[in-house]
Parts: C-alpha cells; structure tokens; sequence
C-alpha cells in the first residue's frame, strides 16, 4: 500500500500521489489523523458540535430549534404547548425550557396534572372579567368594592352597622345593604346621615328674647314665652310685652302692675279681698284696738281712715285730743304748747296733754337713739353701731382694712382710727406709713410711754405702740398728744348733737346741753318754750319763778341728792360726780357707756 493509513492515493501519469482527505491530517505516506473541528467551536450559538471521521455535525441543544450552524434560539414552550402548566397557573419561558408559578392571589402545586386555586382577591387583571364577584379591576391588580371587604379569595359584604353610632352618628339608625348602608333619622329628628347628623328640629334653632323654639313634627317654630306675643304690624321686632293692665287683669278696685312678660295685681292699702276679683275697703276704725289717740275720733274713708279731734279740743288726734285751753300768754299753756290767739297749740313733733317731743318718753337700748320716723319715735342704732335696737353691736370697720399701707386700724366704739406706729411718719388714711428700719418692739418685758397702746402689726409682723384713744402722734415729735375731738374731727362730723356742747377731756370729751335746752346732747338738745323745761335742777319753780332751793341736810334733798353750802350762805341739792339729775330732782347714775363717751381702751 503506497499510502499511509486513512490517507487517498491518486494515480498519475507514472506514479501516484497520498493525500489525507478532507477532515483528516497528517502525513499522507504515513498517517493521515482525523482532526477535531469541534475545537474550534464551529457550530452556532446554543447548538452542540458532535465530532465525525472526517468531519463534524451540529445540532440544536434540546430546547431549542433553528439552524446549529448559524444559531439556535430557545423554543418558548409556554406558546408552543397547549397549556403546559395547567389551569390558572401562569407558564414562564426559560432557557432552558419553562416554568410554571402560581400568580398573585392563587395557590398550589402547578403542573399539567394540576391547577391553583385562588386564594386572594388580589390577583392579577387587565379587566373587571377576570376579577372575583364584587371586585374590581385597579391598576392590574383585582380590588374589593366599596362596601365589601376579602376573606380569603371572596369579596364579601361589610356590615357598617355593627357600630350604629360611627356609621351613622348619634339619633339615628343604621340598615346594612349588600356593599354599602342605609341611615335613618329616629323619629322626631332630622337630617341626612352620616353627612348631616341628626338633631331636634329645634337644636341650633336661635329665638329671639322671649320666645322658644317649639318642634311640630319636623318642623320648628319661635313661639313667645306667656305673657309676651308679636307684634302683626311689625313682626320684626320679635316678642313684646302682653300689658295685662290695659285688658282689665285685675279685679274691682284693685292696683294692677304690669311686669315683663307677666302682671300683678293687689289691693291698695287700705282694702282686703281678692285682687284677682274684687277689693274691698277696710274699716279700719271698726277693728281694735284704738287706733287713733286718746279723745280723738275716727273717720273711716275708702282704703283709710282720719283721725279728728272733736270740737272743743285740739292736740294731735293721732296721740291725744284735750280741751282747748284758754291763754293769754304762753306760761298759761301745758308742757312745750305756746299760746296763739286766745288758745294753746301744741307745735310740731310735740304731741300730747303736755305737749312733749316724742323721744322724751322713749328709752332706747345702748348705742342707740332716739329719732322721729313719720312722725313716730323710734330707736335707731348710732353711727358705728349695726343691729336691733336693744342690741346694737359696734362695727369692726378695721375686718375692711380702711387704713394706708404700714398703718395700724384701731377698732373702736363706734368708729376706728388709723395710726401709724411709733418711728414711723406719714399720713395713716390715704399716702401711707414710712416702714421704720428698726421696728421697736413692745411687750410686757418693753412698754409703750404713757398715752399709748401695744397691739400687734400685721404688716410689720411685730407688736408696734400706738396712741391710745383719745390720743393722736404729733408729726413732728413723735409723741402722742391728746386729740380735741370738739375741734379734730377726722370726718369734719360734729361729735356732739345739734344745739349740743362739747367740752374736750384728757383722752375723751363730753358733750352737754346748754342752758335753755334739753335733750340728748350726743343727738339732739333741743330749746326749752317752758319755765318746766328750763327750771332745771338744782333749780326748782316756787310759786311760777325758778328759784335756787334751799337746804341744809341731805335729808332736805331728794333721793341721791347732797345739800352743798356755797358762798353768802346759800345752799342747794346737787347730785355727786357720776349722777345726773331727773325730773323731779332726785339723781341717778351716768351710764357712760351707753352715752358714747369713749372712755374704755
């Protein structure tokens, strides 16, 4: 064999020629060798390259299909298989081959054999059709309705109701309907829930004054309160006044009063009865007991009565009637009367047989006195003092703190007075106190000086001294001197009563009526018309002149009395020191306690 193995032999014009056939290389005349063009990686893309003797095949990869020279392009199993994964499962192209998913909402095992099942309502769409019942396609994904909520792969219906009042707000009722709600006003109130809540027909419903709102049914309406009503020519001004008195709302003879929105009606003084029917008038002189003074007659006229002195007498017919007297000067007439014309008349206030004030017979408690209210005595508490007469109680004007800042208030009897504390100057009642840098303290182990007392300071937290009553600090030596209250008051009030004589003391004052007067001198002194009144002891009236009496014991006096020896021999019954004189001379004891003087600390 001329050739080497594999190798061609060819016959030429007197010889002959080896050469290795194609695929194959080599020494022809020796060994021709099959070469491998699969190295070379001649075939196409995703194509395998299967080596032959002499040559090379290529084929597609299993999965893919073209030509294996050029390339070979995946087969998409999902579009050539008729369902390959199965019912609602979704195929995926891979390279290799495919796979089968579940898509969203579904669940399960996903081959031919079988399918998934849905297991959410939020799957995947591109329409309403391929969504669950009451569900809804929304930007590629199945959504429930409005009104239903997903269990699982069901829209099922939401009962808004199951809390009434968030639904459909307070007084209504809620009615649950397939993916929504129905709300209904409770009878008696309206509105359109759960966008307008529902109320009375009256809420929010603004009447004018005097008017309410009252509901019919559904409907509201301002009525006007009783006793008030509208006004048809002018509707606008809303309720008026109803004037019950122009319609005759009282009965027979009685005071009707009209009031806003009402009336009253009342008997006039003077009568009795029903003012809603009829009044009657009172006879007052029928009733008892004696309503019109001693001697006097009365009169009855309709809702009062008069009382008259009879002919013959005078006097005042509310206290008593006497006979006229006869006079020709006024020392012929009784008492305070003066003598006019021919006959005594009894002067105003004074009333009676003797025609005296009517305080004269009138005793009134401590702090209080003796004043003419219509005509009638009566007891009022003075000033400073509050209460029942009888029991009149002195005011603590210092609970108000009256005084300037850094004064010390000092309640007293009736009044108070505004201090400010040793070292300290200024005005106490208006400007203020200058606080001292070093308070001095004052206690038992440290008195004050005479003419002042110890008593505590709130605002200096300490016992100060301050004048005592009576007394009031000099602003330029310090030092408490005694205070005229005739001259000094703080008030510019008189401290005595009109007509009255104040005389000042060493820490207090007295008061006195002067000579030809009488009366309380803390109220009033008034002028005496009558040698009775103004014959006073230890004057007496010895055959109608007043005279100086004569004594020579005490046993010549009258009862308290002392007969005191004066120069030339004369002699007369004067009462001691503390005692006052009465009527008739004889003495009793000043009770200065009840006669204002401020004598205690």
């Amino acid at each position: 064999r001329p050739c080497g193995k594999d190798a061609l032999c060819s016959n030429v014009d007197g010889s002959y020629t080896c050469t290795c056939p194609p695929g194959f290389i080599g020494d022809p005349f020796k060994l021709c060798s099959d070469i491998n063009e699969c190295e070379s990686n001649p075939c196409g893309l995703n194509a395998t390259c299967v080596d032959t003797q002499g040559s090379y095949s290529c084929v597609c990869k299993e999965d893919f299909t073209g030509d294996p020279y050029q390339a070979c392009t995946d087969i998409d199993e999902c579009k050539v298989l008729d369902r390959p994964c199965g019912a609602s499962a979704v195929c995926e192209n891979t390279s290799p081959g495919y796979t089968c998913l579940c898509p969203q909402g579904f669940s399960g095992k996903p081959d031919a054999r079988v399918a998934c099942e849905q297991v959410d309502v939020r799957s995947l769409c591109s329409s309403n059709f391929e969504c669950v019942n009451n569900a809804e396609c929304t930007d590629g994904t199945c959504y429930c309705r409005p009104g239903f909520e997903a269990r699982g792969s069901l829209c099922v219906d939401v009962d808004e109701c199951r809390d009434n009042e968030a639904a459909c707000g307070p007084q209504a009722t809620c009615t649950n309907t397939p993916g929504s709600f129905r709300c209904d006003c409770v009878e008696g109130y309206v509105g359109a829930p759960p966008r307008i809540k529902c109320k009375a027909p009256c809420d929010d419903v603004q009447c004018s004054s005097h008017a309410y709102c009252k509901a019919t049914g559904l409907e509201a309406f301002c009525v006007c309160e009783e006793g008030w009503t509208y006004d048809p020519q002018d509707i606008t001004a809303g309720c008026i006044d109803i004037d019950e008195c122009s319609h005759g709302g009282c009965g027979q003879g009685a005071v009707c009063t009209n009031t806003p929105g009402s009336h009253s009606c009342a008997c006039p003084t003077g009568f009795t009865g029903n003012a809603f029917k009829q009044c009657l008038n009172i006879n007052e002189c029928s009733q008892g007991p004696r309503i019109c003074g001693e001697g006097a007659q009365c009169v009855d006229t309709p809702g009062a009565y008069t009382c008259v002195c009879p002919e013959g007498s005078t006097g005042d017919p509310a206290v008593q009637c006497s006979s006229t007297v006869v006079c020709a000067k006024d020392s012929e007439c009784p008492g305070n009367a003066v003598c006019e014309g021919t006959k005594c008349h009894c002067p105003e206030p004074n009333t009676g047989r003797d025609c005296r004030h009517p305080c004269e017979s009138k005793s009134c408690g401590p702090y209080s006195q003796c004043s003419l209210l219509n005509n009638m005595a009566t007891c009022l508490c003075i000033s400073g003092y509050s209460g029942a007469p009888g029991a009149c109680a002195d005011i603590d004007e210092c609970a108000a703190s009256p005084c300037a800042v850094g004064a010390v208030c000092v309640n007293e009897p009736g009044s108070f007075s505004c201090q400010c504390p040793a070292g300290s100057s200024g005005d106490p009642f208006k400007e203020g106190c200058s606080t001292p840098k070093n308070p001095p303290g004052c206690g038992p182990s440290n008195p004050c000086p005479g003419s002042e007392i110890c008593v505590p300071d709130e605002y200096l937290g300490t016992s100060v001294c301050v004048c005592s009553r009576g007394y009031m600090r000099d602003q330029k030596s310090g030092i408490c001197r005694d205070l005229n209250e005739c001259t000094e008051s703080r008030d510019s009030r008189p401290v005595c009563g009109r007509n009255a004589v104040c005389k000042n003391l060493p820490g207090s004052y007295e008061c006195a009526c002067p000579p030809g007067f009488n009366g309380n001198p803390f109220n009033l002194c008034e002028e005496c018309n009558t040698l009775e009144c103004q014959c006073r002891p230890p004057y007496q009236i010895v055959n109608g002149e007043c005279t100086l009496a004569t004594c020579t014991t005490a046993a010549d006096c009258k009862p308290g009395a002392e007969c005191v020896n004066i120069a030339g021999g004369v002699s007369y019954c004067a009462c001691p020191k503390g005692y006052t004189p009465k009527e008739d001379g004889s003495c009793q004891d000043v009770d200065e306690c009840t006669e204002s003087r401020h004598l205690c600390g």
